[in-house]
């Protein structure tokens, strides 16, 4: 005799509908704080959530008093990299906490650093100050305030009103005045530093952009190849097989011989263009202004100061100090 089987019914599942309340609260709270305030699983908040389209809210990690004492004592960098976390959570979190950030390459003014400025040279207040003389410059140039003894003739109402309607540079040269005088000048007097109009391009300028090269369009509008470039752009005209087309065996040769800029001059291309092509092909750049550091000369740098090693080795105070930051 055949057995009959026993088909066990089984109970249907008692499904647990949303009420108002509940759905007001996705999104405002993580997924795993809502399925524990509502006794639901995890995976069915996340469920309902991504079918009403509402954002994700990842779950708060708190701080604990070991986290929270390495703050200000390393970089945010080193804090989010050691606990895991994002930049942006470690800079909230010490700001929220009032705690300064760490950064030892810089250092506010004080009132009383900023009244040594103008009462003796440059040098001699970044000597005191244990400043560079490029930040004491600066922050000089920015309160307005002159070396002592260069304050020079007085300054006539119209000379004054010439301040910022051309480079500092410019203005100097006609009044016969220092770089340093016309900026502070400018300075104290609120002025900002002379910023060229828009060129305004014409009907006949637009025909020797469609008719020449860009090279030959900017030499004789006396432009940049990047302005007329852009300008072939606006016109809506397509560039030249040679200045966007591929690259010949004969115009690779050519990269690091000469600088970008000229090579770039030469092929019709852009600086960039050239730059690019130059790094992907692994060819170093050719800048006859550019001096490599040797090592007797990194000695220097931790022997002197910066304006001295800049002095000694007969490089600009900018690359001196360019120099240290690389090497810490």
């Amino acid at each position: 005799m055949r057995r009959a089987l026993h088909i066990r019914a089984f109970k249907p599942l008692k499904i647990k509908r949303w009420t108002l309340p509940e759905i007001r609260l996705l999104g405002v709270v993580p997924d795993q704080e809502i399925a524990r305030r509502l006794k639901r699983s995890v995976m069915s908040v996340r469920h309902k959530r991504r079918h009403l389209n509402i954002g994700f809210v990842p779950p708060l990690l708190h701080w604990t008093q070991e986290q929270d004492a390495l703050l200000g004592v390393l970089s945010d960098d080193d804090v989010a990299r050691t606990l895991c976390r994002s930049m942006n959570a470690v800079q909230l979190r010490r700001v929220r906490l009032g705690i300064p950030k760490p950064d030892p390459k810089h250092r506010f003014w004080k009132k009383r650093e900023e009244r040594l400025l103008g009462t003796a040279s440059d040098q001699e207040v970044a000597r005191r100050l244990e400043r560079s003389v490029l930040s004491v410059r600066r922050h000089r140039y920015d309160l307005g305030r002159p070396l002592p003894g260069t304050e020079g003739k007085p300054w006539p109402k119209a000379e004054e009103r010439l301040l910022g309607t051309m480079p500092d540079e410019d203005l100097a040269r006609k009044l016969k005045r220092t770089v340093t005088a016309v900026r502070i000048r400018r300075a104290r007097r609120h002025i900002r530093p002379f910023a060229p109009k828009r060129y305004s391009w014409t009907r006949a300028d637009d025909a020797v952009v469609r008719q020449m090269p860009a090279g030959e369009a900017a030499r004789k509008l006396g432009l940049s190849l990047s302005a007329i470039q852009n300008r072939r752009f606006r016109l809506g005209i397509m560039m030249p097989a040679g200045a966007s087309g591929r690259w010949t065996r004969a115009e690779e040769k050519l990269l690091g011989t000469v600088p970008d800029q000229e090579l770039a001059r030469r092929l019709n291309r852009t600086a960039m263009a050239v730059e690019l092509r130059r790094q992907k092909l692994g060819i170093p750049g050719r800048n006859p202004k550019h001096r490599r550091w040797t090592a007797r000369e990194d000695d220097l740098l931790y022997q002197y100061s910066a304006a001295e090693a800049a002095r000694r080795l007969g490089r600009s105070l900018a690359s001196v100090m360019h120099r240290r930051a690389r090497l810490r």
